[in-house]
């Protein structure tokens, strides 16, 4: 299965369960490919419908996996650290981080995913902060530049990435004309890059994006000039068709689409009922067809285009209408099979439903199954083979 983007990440798929084998000799570490890697595969995976379980493993005899790769940190490169932190889910802040409160919170949490530091910056911050610096723009404040020591940069009030290295003179560019005497413009950053000489000359600033760079760092995306005024266009235009779409003002768009969503909820709802009573048998004065195969009581159902995930609670239905037995029901969706098999409790030390499931599963094309003794589940890629995993089920009680 092609959905490893590293060689580093083997990707195999047995029946209903695939196997991740971490290749990265000699330890199998993690490094910044691997990492990454492993998360993409497992997202894949659990996209996947047939996939019910995964197994993480390492190549070779010795180890499963040796933990980071040390070799990365050893040319002392602050990028490379950083890189690599982001992949493990590292935290850091360039202004420190509050150890004990950081304690307390993955005590309580168990993770450090969501600390409060790294908080997106919600939408009514976000118009704030473009209102704030389009009033600046519009002040046409001049744009001055010097040259200054790191430490003289410093405490002027620069912002400046002091973690990097600088030569022994920097670039501070000031933009924004200070209110009072005793504070500093609105911007003044050390900077090498190039500038515009007055702020009016930038015309426009339009946040396009905001997002989570690491813990407790967070990035803001703009546009500004003629490149800003064509996003805003493009918006417009997006929102123009979308209205008509929806024969709506743009204003009533929001409330237009939470009232569709609600109602395809409620259809999605509706349908997955017919769907369930359909399979039952038409309801529930309809009762279905048992037979005895083997002194066991059996009800199969064959059907098309029922999800996967809606089988085990017809199952657990059918199995209430049947009293004492196994019922068995394969649902073809795409050219593929998916199978449950319920035993009623009381026979569960006869019949497994795992057994059963497999004897299935190998019909249509699949290798293995799992569950409870009771509930068990399974697919395969032959969906045509349907009605033969069905019998297969049959014989394997029948064998019994």
């Amino acid at each position: 299965m092609s959905i490893s983007p590293s060689e580093k990440i083997k990707v195999s798929i047995d029946g209903n369960i695939a196997t991740l084998v971490i290749d990265n000799p000699s330890a199998n570490t993690w490094d910044r490919e691997s990492l990454p890697a492993l998360k993409q595969v497992v997202e894949a995976l659990n996209a996947e419908p047939t996939v019910y379980a995964l197994v993480l493993t390492g190549a070779g005899e010795k180890f499963f996996s040796a933990g980071a790769d040390l070799n990365q940190f050893a040319s002392g490169d602050a990028d490379v650290a950083r890189a690599v932190g982001d992949a493990f889910g590292a935290i850091r802040n360039p202004d420190g981080l509050n150890i004990p409160d950081l304690i307390e919170y993955v005590t309580k949490q168990g993770s450090v995913k969501e600390y409060p530091e790294s908080e997106p910056v919600s939408a009514e911050e976000l118009l704030a902060i473009e209102a704030d610096v389009n009033d600046r723009i519009r002040e046409n404040a001049s744009v001055v530049t010097r040259q200054m020591t790191p430490d003289e940069a410093q405490k002027a009030g620069a912002v400046a990435l002091f973690g990097e290295k600088y030569g022994d003179e920097v670039r501070v560019v000031s933009m924004g004309d200070a209110k009072t005497d005793t504070e500093l413009p609105y911007s003044m950053e050390l900077c090498g890059g190039t500038h515009v000489r007055r702020t009016g000359d930038i015309g426009v600033f339009k946040i396009t994006s905001e997002s989570a760079v690491a813990a407790g760092v967070r990035r803001v995306e703009a546009m500004t000039g003629a490149a800003a005024l064509g996003h805003i266009a493009t918006r417009e235009a997006i929102i123009s068709d979308a209205a008509q779409v929806l024969n709506s003002a743009p204003g009533d768009i929001p409330a237009r689409v939470n009232a569709l969503l609600q109602e395809r909820r409620t259809i999605e709802r509706e349908m997955t009922e017919l769907r369930r009573k359909l399979a039952e048998g038409g309801g529930a004065a309809s009762s279905p067809d048992v037979r005895d195969v083997n002194g066991i009581s059996i009800a199969t159902r064959l059907l098309d285009d029922v999800p996967a995930k809606e089988l085990k609670p017809l199952v657990d239905a059918l199995k209430g209408q049947v009293g004492s037995g196994v019922v068995a029901v394969v649902s073809v969706s795409d050219g593929k099979a998916s199978l449950v098999v319920g035993v009623t409790e009381d026979l569960t030390e006869r019949v497994n439903a795992i057994d059963l499931v497999r004897a299935g599963s190998a019909a249509v094309g699949g290798k293995g199954g799992g569950g409870r003794p009771d509930l068990a589940q399974a697919g395969g890629p032959d969906g045509s083979a349907g009605a033969a995993a069905l019998k297969a089920i049959e014989e394997a009680i029948a064998s019994i």
